[in-house]
């Protein structure tokens, strides 16, 4: 699968899907978005401060970006991460290289290492991370856990990933997050908080990142 490489407006890179033509991030800004929604906005950065670790599932792991920027600044923090991402076609780590996302992490030799470990060269990323990756939601090893801090949910729009967007899915979502826990994604669709609502989340619509006007918030009842 060839992706076409796009350099966005806040001159950070993103790929262009091959088979619909959806970018993986904002071309507003692919580092900008992303830390917008998953890092500042969820509140997971601030949460750093009060916090030895920290518990993350991610829906649609693309490019790997939610991911370095939450590690970037949990290693600076000190705070151990566990990490778990579902992506149904993984982006290889060639591709993940060209992207140089190194140059947007304070961690030096992060992304090198998220690239090493995605060709099975090193066992471990860093002694603060644990990442997992499945390719599907139902491989989880521990549905239903209700341990989860933070879900982002990260999929294609669901034009183009319907699939992703599914009640099922988000009460399943629902189900991991612990008490008070935070759901978060980029969208801003009044039937998503209507679906969010019916699993037990509590949505609210807030400022999104540039070029879009709103984003997603919900917490765990």
């Amino acid at each position: 699968m060839t992706h076409l490489i796009e350099i966005t407006r806040d001159d950070s890179r993103t790929l262009r899907h091959p088979d619909h033509a959806e970018t993986y991030h904002s071309t507003f800004g692919a580092v900008t978005e992303s830390r917008h929604v998953f890092i500042d906005r969820s509140g997971f950065a601030l949460s750093l401060h009060s916090a030895d670790r920290r518990i993350v599932l991610e829906f649609g792991l693309g490019t790997g970006l939610n991911f370095l920027l939450a590690a970037d600044a949990a290693i600076t923090n000190g705070v151990q991460l566990s990490y778990t991402a579902v992506e149904s076609r993984q982006v290889d780590s060639q591709t993940v290289r060209l992207l140089e996302y190194q140059q947007w992490l304070r961690t030096p030799g992060l992304a090198m290492r998220y690239c090493q470990w995605l060709d099975g060269a090193t066992d471990q990323i860093d002694p603060l991370l644990s990442l997992e990756i499945v390719a599907n939601w139902t491989d989880l090893t521990t549905p239903g856990s209700g341990n989860v801090d933070f879900v982002f949910h990260d999929a294609f729009s669901p034009a183009n990933n319907p699939d992703g967007w599914t009640s099922e899915l988000l009460q399943f979502e629902s189900r991991q997050l612990k008490s008070g826990g935070i759901f978060v994604t980029y969208a801003a669709r009044r039937d998503l908080s209507n679906k969010l609502q019916l699993a037990g989340l509590q949505a609210r619509r807030i400022p999104g990142p540039p070029g879009k006007r709103q984003m997603t918030i919900a917490i765990k009842k």
